[in-house]
């Protein structure tokens, strides 16, 4: 009776750093630990593209986030100007005093 080899993918994996399996030529174990390796091979390449995309991901969401906070500060200023010039109107009217609605102009002398 033929007897089963029943050992674990750390042995195949100990046999292969060592060199046993190039010295034994089973085309079984071989083929077993080149699939092996190819299977490692594969992760490794899968995780590493996966973490520069999320890396990427990562530092275009801080480039956004950064657009934002300039926007929210423009427009925060903006609303502070709208809300302070809206005040002293109320206060020119309590004192009887009309606003300015045009622009105010630069005037110019000459001398002669």
């Amino acid at each position: 009776m033929e007897q089963k080899n029943n050992r674990s993918i750390w042995g195949y994996l100990t046999d292969f750093l060592t060199g046993k399996v190039i010295q034994q030529l089973d085309i079984q174990k071989t083929t077993q630990m080149l699939s092996l390796v190819g299977l490692f091979a594969f992760f490794i390449i899968a995780n590493t593209y996966h973490g520069q995309k999320q890396v990427h991901k990562i530092e275009q969401m801080k480039r956004d986030l950064k657009e934002l906070k300039f926007q929210y500060t423009v427009t925060k200023a903006g609303l502070m100007e709208i809300n302070k010039q809206s005040s002293l109107e109320e206060t020119l009217e309590a004192r009887g005093l009309n606003a300015l609605k045009r622009p105010p102009q630069k005037i110019v002398i000459r001398k002669e």
